[in-house]
C-alpha cells in the first residue's frame, strides 16, 4: 500500500512540473476529493 501511494505521488509530482498554473489548481482538486474518497473508503473497511 505504501509502495502504490509513493508511486502515485511521484506520477503526479511528473505531472505537476508539466502542468500550467490553471491545471495545477484543478489537479490539486482533484487530488484532495481522491485523498478524501480514499480516506472514507479506508475508513469503513
Amino acid at each position: 500500500m505504501a509502495k502504490l501511494v509513493s508511486l502515485l505521488v511521484d506520477t503526479a509530482f511528473i505531472i505537476v512540473t508539466d502542468m500550467s498554473p490553471q491545471q495545477i489548481e484543478i489537479f490539486k482538486i482533484l487530488i484532495c476529493f481522491l485523498a478524501g474518497f480514499a480516506t472514507a473508503f479506508l475508513s469503513c473497511t
